[in-house]
């Protein structure tokens, strides 16, 4: 399936009813980054941070919700509510791991900033994003298969806040 691959909320237009006070439509532009992956590669950026975007740290509980029911009402009859959760698991996990991969040997030394945002922190902050899906009893239930890579992130972020403090904030 064709996926936006960049669906951070500068890249979302949206048409809205002031009078019903609902979104009629949204629209997604910028498809430089677009590709053929899995479709949850998309759902799941919304749970990551966007710090080039206007929303720096991240999207309200509640706007991440709406859009994942929104995916998840076109799938319905594809996935069950079970795969779902851990699909969206799955798939931020893959966010976390690509960021660490991409950003880490750059900035261990030295932090870079770019568009006012330090790389460090983008680090620090996606595996916080991934680690919130585990307080989510909508998304994972009982499964567990995805503990040891909560316990191993929960470590990772002990050593960066040690050794990076200033992305405790």
């Amino acid at each position: 399936m064709l996926a936006h691959g960049d669906l951070c909320p500068d890249n979302i237009l949206l048409r809205y009813d002031k009078s019903q006070k609902h979104i009629e439509q949204l629209y997604f532009v910028d498809y430089s980054r677009s590709g053929i992956r899995n479709i949850f590669y998309d759902v799941t950026f919304m749970r990551m941070t966007f710090p080039t975007c206007w929303c720096i740290e991240k999207l309200p509980t509640n706007f991440v919700k709406a859009f994942e029911r929104a995916y998840k009402s076109r799938w319905d009859t594809a996935i069950s509510p079970s795969q779902f959760g851990s699909q969206i698991t799955k798939w931020s996990l893959y966010h976390v791991i690509t960021t660490i991969a991409d950003l880490m040997p750059r900035v261990w030394e030295t932090d870079l900033i770019l568009s006012g945002y330090s790389l460090r922190q983008r680090i620090v902050d996606r595996i916080r994003a991934y680690l919130t899906i585990f307080s989510d009893p909508e998304l994972l239930g009982s499964d567990k298969s995805y503990s040891a890579s909560k316990e191993q992130l929960e470590g990772l972020l002990l050593i960066l806040y040690d050794i990076w403090p200033q992305t405790k904030a």
